[in-house]
């Protein structure tokens, strides 16, 4: 007796489609390696191919107490400089000017650490365009501004030295200049017309 084999078509069917899936797999693979770039790479490239700009500048806003904005920080958009890099001066004109000790905080923003944040002043904060931090030139000028707590008068004393003559004893959250509020001090009657005061220490 002899027995005759006959493949079934379907399997064929089904082998030559495993096969060639397996085939186009690997084919994929091999060029999906070649040509796809390491994302190590892509993320480093990126980064370092970015232009430098500023992403913000802190203290920000109105009436900051003097004592608690002792620290101007600038902020950049990508890494500037190593870690442990020292700086001795940067390139950030600060109006009125203060005293900086200056220093980079992870290499991505800059710090002035200062004492002489004054009461009721605006700051403005200009840093130039093509300014250089580290390697890295500033792609657009930046500029910021913030202001520091103006003085409130938390208490007054009215007596009369004269029937015509008031006297007032102003008593104020900060330390004051007369230069300063000289000009914002003086009497006003029901009609409306003003009268100038003169301004003395209390304890003159």
């Amino acid at each position: 007796m002899q027995m005759r084999v006959i493949p079934d078509p379907r399997l064929n069917l089904i082998c030559i489609t495993i096969i060639s899936f397996a085939i186009f797999m690997s084919f994929f693979s091999k060029a999906s390696a070649q040509d796809m770039p390491d994302a190590h790479n892509v993320i480093s490239s990126q980064s370092s191919d970015r232009v430098l700009q500023i992403t913000g500048i802190s203290p920000q806003g109105e009436e900051l107490e003097p004592d608690a904005a002792k620290q101007i920080v600038v902020y950049f958009n990508k890494q500037v400089i190593g870690i442990a890099d020292d700086v001795k001066d940067a390139p950030i004109q600060i109006t009125p000017s203060i005293a900086c000790k200056w220093q980079w905080l992870n290499g991505n923003a800059i710090v002035c650490d200062t004492i002489e944040m004054k009461p009721a002043t605006q700051y403005r904060i200009v840093i130039p365009a093509k300014a250089k931090f580290g390697n890295e030139l500033l792609e657009e000028e930046y500029r910021h501004g913030f202001t520091t707590k103006a003085p409130r008068i938390f208490g007054y004393f009215l007596e009369w030295m004269e029937p015509t003559s008031p006297s007032v004893i102003l008593g104020f959250d900060q330390a004051v200049v007369e230069e300063s509020i000289a000009p914002h001090l003086y009497f006003v009657d029901q009609s409306g017309k003003e009268y100038g005061v003169k301004i003395a220490r209390y304890n003159e």
